[in-house]
């Protein structure tokens, strides 16, 4: 039993500790773990080049760093930037209506409002009124909906441009520890 509350106690710490380093330093480490791996996969290259051209090592090894790291880095970053964009052409087709989720509503208020009329019990003022009361609900889902979304428009920007900074402290961090990983590979 102490050995299953000990291995139990171990387990319970470990997930702890995996989450509280997911939650608090794994960003900070990032930059040092990206570099880390390119120098393990650039400095045999690096060597090859270095042996058939009769340059340093050393040179070699930051000029192929720096591309190869500022490239993949750049790639990244395209990426992104163009998923932002495409989220915010999104959003804007959205609002706009441009993808018919306000005439999916409207065909599905007509749809309803036909099912309605077919029913034996309701009357024609009981319909109109029933119409009106599902419209009305509708249409202020809807409105709440697109005033809550183009409200946190501005938010969601001011959060991105406020990231930048940090976007370039990253990148320089990173291909700065990628060229010192890679130059003293070997201590």
């Amino acid at each position: 039993q102490k050995r299953l509350l000990l291995y139990c106690g171990y387990i319970i710490l470990a997930v702890f500790l995996t989450v509280l380093f997911f939650r608090y330093l794994f960003f900070a480490v990032l930059p040092f773990i990206l570099a880390a791996v390119s120098a393990v996969l650039l400095q045999r290259p690096a060597r090859k080049i270095s042996k058939k051209c009769r340059l340093s090592y050393k040179f070699v090894s930051v000029g192929l760093t720096v591309s190869v790291v500022s490239v993949g880095l750049l790639l990244i970053s395209f990426l992104i930037w163009q998923t932002i964009a495409e989220l915010g052409d999104f959003a804007v087709a959205t609002l706009k209506g441009e993808n018919g989720i306000l005439d999916g509503f409207t065909a599905a208020y007509e749809r309803i409002g036909t099912l309605f009329s077919r029913l034996p019990f309701f009357s024609g003022e009981d319909a109109e009124a029933l119409r009106a009361r599902i419209w009305e609900t509708i249409s202020e889902m809807l409105k709440n909906t697109l005033v809550s979304a183009a409200s946190r428009l501005p938010m969601l920007a001011g959060k991105v441009i406020a990231a930048v900074p940090q976007i370039f402290v990253f990148c320089a961090v990173t291909v700065l520890s990628a060229i010192y990983f890679c130059v003293d590979y070997e201590k």
